[in-house]
Parts: C-alpha cells; structure tokens; sequence
C-alpha cells in the first residue's frame, strides 16, 4: 500500500479526474507533480488523532487537504509558485515533529475560517504555532496578498484557547488593535513570541504602536506568561512611549528581549518589571553614566553582551555587576560576552580584573543567588586565572548551589555522565588545532573545585552540557559526602518527631549503614532524635 493511500483514516483521497478546475488551480505543484488532493472523512477534534506528526518528514511527499469553503491546505511545504492568497503556519510537535503549512484560498475570509480551524485543534503535548503572512494589510497589495485583519478577534481567541501552553509565535504581518488586546488578556500565562519571518519580508508590526496592547496589559491581575521580543522587533512593532510604559508592566513571568541598532532603547530592559529577564543586545551602545539610574527588578537575570571591538568592554560588565550588587535580590545570574570581531590573537587578560572585583561584589552582596554561570563567554575571556578568587567568594556564601563553568579541556566522559577535565598543579593555557580549527585551551587545577566543595556543602560544578566535573575519584566523594550531610539537614527540619524517629532510623540502617563516615554524620546532626530513638527502645524493653 502507497504512503499516500495509508495517510489517515481521516482522509480520503480525491480521485484525479473528478477534481474539479479550482481544486486543481488551488493545490500546488511539485517538480511537475501535481500533489494528491484528500478531504476529511471528518473533521478531527484534536491533534492527537492526526496521523501528520508521524509523517514529520513528508517534505518529500506533501500532499494537500480541500475544505468544503473552498480553501485548500497543503502539508509539509511552503508553496510559493501559487499566486492565490496564502498564509504559512508551522506546527511543531514535542520539540521534534515540524508540519510546515501553506494555506490557499480565494477570499481572506475563508482562508482565516481555515486558520482557525486548523490551529485551534487542541493538543495533548508540547506544541508550537508559527504564523508567517505578509506584512502590509493596506488595500493596495496584490489579490494574493492575505489581509490579517480578516483573522477575527474571536478566531484569535480560539486558537490560543484552544492550546493554553502552545508557543504562539507571530513572523509576520500587521496586527490590529483588537487583535493586540485578545492576545494581552487571555485568562491563562501565555508564550508570545514576536519574531522575524524567514519566508516573507519586513517584521510583525503592531498597528498602533502596541498601545492597545499596553493598556491591555496594564489593566491584567494575573501573570502574562512569557513575552519573547526577537532582533529589530522593538522600534518597529512598538512606539518608544509604549516600549517605557510595557518594561513597567508588572505581569511577566518570563521576559526575552534583543536590541540590534536601537541605540536609545538599549538601557530599557535592564529595568524591566519580570521575574525572569533574558536580554541580549550591543552593549558597547551603553553610556557608563547612564547604568547609575538603572534599577534592576528582575530576580533571574541571562545577559548576552555583543561588543564590535573589545575597546571598554569590561567597564560595562563591571558597571553591571554594580547593578546587580545594588539590587541584592538576584537570584540567577548568568551572562556571556561575545566580541564581533573576535580573533584568537585578541588578549583581554589586562581587563579581566576589573570584571572580577565587580563580579565578586555581586555574589556577596546577593545572598539568595543560587545559580552562577560563568560558560559562554568567547575565548578571549579567561576566567581561569581568576576561579579561586570567585571559589572564595562562594565558600560561605549561603545560598549557591549551581555553578557552570567553561572553557577547560574534556576527556571522554565517565560512565556516570559526569566528565573529567585535564588538570595539574597549577593552570596552565597551551594552543590546540580540532579539526583545522585554532582554539585555545586552559587546563585549571581541580583542587580548587576539591577545596569549594568541601566548604560549601550545597555547591554542584556543572560543566557546559549540565554533567557534574569531577575527576573521578576524590570529587566523587566528596559529592556523595555532601548528599548525605543535605539528606541528614533536611532531616532536622522535620517537625513530626515520630516521622523523624523514623526517617533516621530508616537511613542508619539502610542509606547510610555501609559507611561509619555517613553515619556519623548523620548521628551528629540528629543527635536528639538518636536520643528519642534510644528511650523508645529502652522504653519497650521495660515493658
């Protein structure tokens, strides 16, 4: 049996010569292979019944869907060659399954009837929507231009109804205020994204500078979710008054914004009412002066420096770790310094400094940091040097836990998941060629991370893939010593003393009874409820 013939139990395929000419008008041609056109034996109620996300890779044999109002839906391709009115949707599926979508039809009506059939089809898993249509919608565009105001408020709210925990990600098109405002005030966090198309010209654009989406926004009780703002989006989808007025909007949960050349909207975000902040921009467009009215209010903070020359590179960083030791809120920190015009000749140790006297600040002056990640930096920026000062930093700092940390050299990983990385008695930076490619490597001294985790019990080293760094032998055990004293802690924090009886007789005679170091470990951080323990057994003995 054909795989177009085994496509669904949904579909039925169209025999070819009872088509009829606008069905053949409308589907697409594929190296001169018109695509089979099938229609639904009924329509679906959910993804999930859908045969297409097992057919992700149906590049090589997309076919297309006729609807009863004269719409047509070609799967797995973005058709160009037509010249009707078309939008491209893109529907992913757990982070694996792509279904790409053009959608053809004669009146915008019915091709946005269309849209918010397809896209309001619920889903169980993880899922999400890309809409890709043109960016003018004026009344002097081509016919085969879709007009997006034909997408109604009510479909809008539909499709995001439809999938509460979808990412909803808009690559294109004019968006009207009453559009604006259905996707400001669903009852639910959302996950929007404005990003730039890859298929069609010019970004998505706010009709009115993003007002109504705004003052949606500041009449909202509840958390907005996730707002993700891509490069050039700014200064086109939203006035300057509205970006000011939408970075004080105290609803995000999540904020993801990049800044290419606008310039004057650089420092904005860095204020930004969210509890999660994601900002990458040119940081080299930052006025010194101008980080003293800067407020920090976000507790998670992910930055991503671009620099074009390494010129005052590390008086940025170091006026934002200022920042951050003002604030003595944060809770993670994580950044990455990127120069354009890296080289390996570029040598920035004479900077490095400065950075870490202002890093180190930050850490002491936020006691809730948790998270701490020093990977992502480009080459030039050596931190080696410069990790027992930070380690120190870290010892009695009393609320880090996570700590990422590149670059040094790997060995083969260990059977564990966890990686060795070459070490000596110092550190030591040589010159290594992978694959035609000069990079540099920096071999460090892992008594260093040895002596931070015996210090500070709660500290995990992760290397960039997330596996503990470990150099097989005394740093494992120094782990495992750790999880026992958080284990046997977490013990003295229970407030039912018959639980607690319990719990640590349980872990004397069976997690830790193996060892005499775990166990008197265990014993001398509850030692009241060994006691406990004792007279209830002397106490039954008596009886």
């Amino acid at each position: 049996m054909s795989w177009y013939n085994n496509i669904s139990t949904l579909l039925k395929r169209i025999p070819e010569e009872i088509l009829s000419p606008q069905q053949k008008f409308f589907r697409p041609i594929k190296s001169s292979f018109p695509l089979p056109v099938y229609q639904f034996v009924r329509e679906p109620i959910s993804l999930d019944e859908v045969v297409w996300k097992s057919y992700y890779n149906t590049a090589l044999c997309p076919f297309t869907i006729w609807r009863d109002n004269e719409t047509i839906i070609c799967i797995a391709g973005v058709f160009l060659n037509n010249q009707e009115r078309k939008v491209w949707l893109t529907l992913e599926w757990d982070n694996k399954f792509v279904c790409q979508c053009t959608i053809f039809g004669k009146t915008d009506a019915a091709i946005a009837d269309t849209i918010a059939f397809l896209c309001s089809l619920p889903y169980s898993g993880e899922s999400k929507l890309i809409f890709e249509s043109f960016l003018n919608d004026d009344t002097n565009q081509p016919p085969h231009h879709f007009r997006l105001t034909a997408l109604q408020p009510e479909h809008l709210a539909r499709i995001l109804d439809a999938n509460p925990k979808r990412q909803f990600e808009i690559a294109s098109g004019v968006w009207s205020p009453e559009q604006s405002v259905v996707l400001a005030t669903r009852s639910f966090p959302v996950n929007l994204h404005f990003t730039n198309s890859h298929n069609v010209s010019g970004a998505p654009t706010l009709a009115d500078g993003g007002t109504a989406f705004v003052e949606a926004l500041e009449k909202r009780r509840s958390s907005f979710g996730f707002l993700y703002l891509t490069w050039g989006i700014l200064s086109v989808a939203f006035s300057h008054d509205n970006l000011k007025r939408l970075f004080q909007v105290g609803v995000f949960e999540k904020l993801r914004i990049e800044t290419g050349r606008e310039k004057e909207l650089v420092l904005l975000p860095f204020s930004a009412q969210a509890n999660e902040l994601f900002y990458t921009c040119i940081a080299e467009d930052i006025e010194l002066e101008d980080f003293n009215s800067v407020k920090i209010l976000a507790r998670a903070i992910r930055l991503n420096f671009y620099f074009r020359h390494w010129k005052g590179w590390n008086k940025v960083l170091a006026a934002f770790f200022d920042r951050v030791a003002e604030s003595g809120h944060i809770e993670i920190l994580s950044f990455a310094v990127v120069c354009l015009n890296d080289s390996i000749e570029d040598n920035v140790d004479e900077d490095m400094p400065l950075v870490v006297d202002a890093l180190i600040n930050a850490i002491i002056a936020n006691p809730s940091l948790n998270y701490l990640n020093l990977n992502g930096c480009c080459d030039a920026v050596n931190w080696t040097p410069h990790l027992q000062r930070i380690f120190r930093a870290l010892e009695e700092h009393p609320g880090i836990r996570t700590i990422y940390l590149n670059p040094w050299s790997v060995d083969d990983d260990n059977d564990d998941g966890a990686s060795n990385y070459n070490y000596g008695d110092s550190d030591v930076e040589s010159d290594d060629y992978s694959d035609g490619e000069f990079y540099r490597v920096r071999h460090v001294d892992l008594s260093w991370v040895e002596h931070l985790i015996s210090r500070n019990r709660y500290i995990t080293v992760l290397n960039p893939s997330g596996n503990r760094i470990t150099n097989g032998t005394t740093l494992d055990k120094l782990y495992e010593v750790n999880h026992i004293y958080q284990g046997s802690e977490q013990l003295t924090k229970v407030s039912n003393t018959e639980l607690r009886v319990f719990y640590v007789a349980t872990a004397l005679t069976e997690r830790v009874s193996h060892n005499f170091q775990y166990i008197g470990l265990t014993l001398s951080m509850n030692t009241d409820t060994l006691c406990e323990l004792v007279d209830n057994i002397t106490s039954s003995d008596l009886k």
